[in-house]
């Protein structure tokens, strides 16, 4: 919890829970925005996976499952918007190659 905390500090301003653009909306690509283009989610992840880790349930596996899908899809999804609405994302997307996962994906 306290990576996606960590994270939303580096976008200030700039953040909203819904995906949409601010006046004035700039990229941000220091700190864990210069390892993933959606750090955030990957925190949620992380936090999800650490739960079914301590709580090995098949319905909190099943719900992390699903959770963690859900994050995966929205990444897909905010990147399509800030391609088409945000000017220099692409050149964003060219420096910095993964959406959740440094490395693999």
């Amino acid at each position: 919890m306290a990576g996606t905390f960590y994270c939303r500090h580096y976008l200030g301003r700039f953040w909203t829970a819904e995906t949409t653009l601010l006046t004035e909306h700039q990229i941000v690509d220091r700190g864990p925005y210069g390892l993933v283009r959606h750090p955030i989610y990957t925190s949620a992840c992380v936090m999800y996976f650490g739960t079914v880790l301590m709580f090995p349930a098949w319905w909190l596996i099943l719900a992390a499952a699903i959770a963690i899908g859900a994050y995966v899809l929205k990444a897909n999804l905010e990147d399509q918007f800030l391609m088409r609405r945000l000017s220099g994302y692409e050149d964003y997307r060219k420096r910095v190659k993964y959406r959740l996962l440094p490395g693999v994906w």
